[in-house]
């Protein structure tokens, strides 16, 4: 009776050894099935509720992935384009959104694929977790490079607040995972594949974090040349025809493509489209050293109370240096709240306390330290430059800091081991997995289980309602004084005349009017968004008003 128990056993030990040695050597499988896992998880997540813009930027985001699925870099200005302008999109001189193309482009794909945007952000996320293990490669054994494609699978902030939103943060995490992976490798030796990662992960950067990408590769760039300095430099031929040649020819591709895309939307080669619309709305500066600047009368109160209230109240936070430090310090927490949560943080603190041992030779040492050298300063360079600084701000040094988590992870279970040698190497990293998957768990019930009796569901709900419909629709939206400005209603698809719904900012009775008759073959209606229960009402010319100067 004992031969069956016996067989199974050896089974199992035949499994786990053959698992072991899977992951004991890179392979492409586990990168592809960690892929498959983020895709999958993004999609579930998104399946248990279903993503619905909210921020002004996701629905900038969305015209930019509305506008690629038409076949176009940009859109002609519409001629009743003053009722239709918006936060964080320009209408001249052409209609387009003012952020750089890449996340868009993502969007687009799912929406062209699937018929929806979010499953581009599915893809994005099975990218970025292969990435993340080929980036991990470079730095630690293949065990531990698939340990780290499972935490970035599991972190709570990547997952909901970057894999269930349009405006997300993996874009650069992918970025900045090719950025970090290729900058490994190029210092032990030249190679064309790493220098061609190097300068993909650059264009990633450029097209979705410009500033805070441009930042991070130069002290990428910089630890590498320490490095050669350390080991010596590599030979002139083969870093000019595996090194330079090959990144240079990425960047020159993908800088002519960005310079195209600033030509459709902008007219210039070298100006972008969020810099128009900084001429044409900001008042309050992106960067510290900058001054304020004058913008001409605006069309409607909701645009100008936006920008010279919620926008102009963080610069003046700052206008001493004590408040200055405080509000720094203020969004250092949250930053490092979402990135580093407790069980990350717990893990970065045990590399740290490595950091003081004699344990490691001298190289890990100074990758350890140069790391971290990269990490302060890439924060630092954004966090007391910049006006404000979000999580998705910071995405392109997201790798490194879970790099960090994984050598800290990596260094405690050593130390486990020297302790206790009876330990099972396993169960440390396995408990970490628990706890991160217990706490993406708890956080995903309460976004699941959170109320949808918000302004942005009764939008999008009037607005499946109104698709469903044979007749085309236009709905001129009313706002009283005390209109929240970061809840707006007027967003457009990328081909206004051919939508099935538009929606319009009332402007005054002529205005409104020659809207209507241009829009003559559409039911009109009338939306008060400021109502507890906001609905559609007919539209009367009687009924004009201009509430939304």
């Amino acid at each position: 009776m004992s031969q069956p128990s016996n067989t199974n056993a050896t089974a199992k030990i035949s499994r786990g050894s053959k698992l072991k040695t899977a992951l004991s050597k890179p392979s492409w499988r586990v990168a592809f099935l960690l892929g498959l896992v983020a895709f999958g998880m993004g999609a579930t997540l998104s399946l248990a509720r279903w993503p619905v813009p909210f921020v002004h930027d996701e629905f900038s985001y969305l015209l930019a992935a509305d506008t690629f699925c038409e076949g176009r870099l940009t859109n002609p200005t519409h001629p009743f384009w003053e009722h239709f302008e918006s936060f964080h999109i320009i209408m001249e001189p052409s209609y387009s959104s003012k952020y750089p193309p890449g996340q868009g482009l993502f969007l687009a794909l799912g929406q062209r694929v699937t018929g929806h945007a979010i499953a581009g952000i599915w893809f994005l996320s099975a990218l970025a977790a292969a990435a993340c293990y080929w980036m991990l490669l470079g730095w630690v054994p293949p065990r531990w490079a698939a340990a780290g494609g499972l935490i970035f699978i599991f972190h709570p902030g990547y997952q909901l607040l970057w894999g269930q939103t349009y405006y997300g943060g993996t874009l650069g995490f992918l970025g900045g995972a090719l950025v970090c992976g290729a900058a490994a490798r190029l210092v032990e030796r030249p190679q064309i594949s790493s220098a061609l990662a190097m300068g993909l992960g650059t264009i990633l950067l450029a097209v979705s974090r410009p500033y805070e990408g441009f930042v991070f590769c130069l002290l990428c760039g910089a630890l590498v040349l320490v490095g050669w300095y350390r080991q010596g430099w590599p030979k002139g031929k083969p870093l000019l025809l595996q090194t330079i040649v090959p990144m240079t020819c990425v960047l020159l591709l993908g800088g002519l493509a960005l310079a195209k895309h600033n030509k459709s939307v902008t007219g210039n080669f070298t100006t972008l489209p969020y810099q128009v619309h900084e001429r044409t709305y900001t008042i309050a500066p992106l960067f510290l050293w900058q001054g304020l600047t004058e913008v001409g009368n605006y069309r409607h109160k909701m645009i100008a109370e936006h920008h010279h209230g919620w926008m102009m109240d963080a610069y003046h936070l700052q206008n001493s240096l004590p408040n200055l430090l405080q509000f720094k310090a203020d969004l250092t927490e949250m930053d490092l709240h979402f990135f580093l949560p407790l069980p990350l943080a717990i893990c970065s603190f045990f590399l740290i306390l490595n950091l003081w041992q004699d344990h490691g030779n001298s190289k890990s040492r100074f990758w350890y330290f140069g790391v971290l050298v990269v990490v302060i300063l890439s924060w630092f360079a954004s966090m007391l430059t910049a006006v404000v600084v979000y999580p998705h701000y910071m995405a392109p040094l997201a790798p490194l800091l879970l790099l960090i988590s994984v050598w800290g992870l990596r260094y405690a279970t050593i130390t486990f081991r020297r302790i206790f040698p009876s330990y099972n190497r396993l169960w440390l990293p396995l408990a970490f997995l628990v706890c991160e998957a217990a706490l993406l768990g708890h956080q995903a019930l309460t976004h699941i289980n959170s109320s949808k009796d918000i302004w942005s569901w009764q939008r999008e709900n009037m607005l499946a309602q109104l698709e469903t419909t044979p007749k085309k629709h236009l709905i001129f939206v009313r706002y009283n004084s005390t209109h929240n400005p970061r809840h707006e209603w007027v967003y457009n698809r990328a081909d206004i005349d051919r939508s099935q719904v538009a929606w319009a900012r009332e402007i005054d009775p002529a205005n409104d009017q020659a809207l209507a008759d241009y829009f003559h073959d559409r039911k009109i209606w009338l939306l008060e968004a400021d109502q507890p229960n906001p609905t559609l009402q007919l539209w009367q010319p009687t009924r004009r008003s201009s509430h939304d100067l």
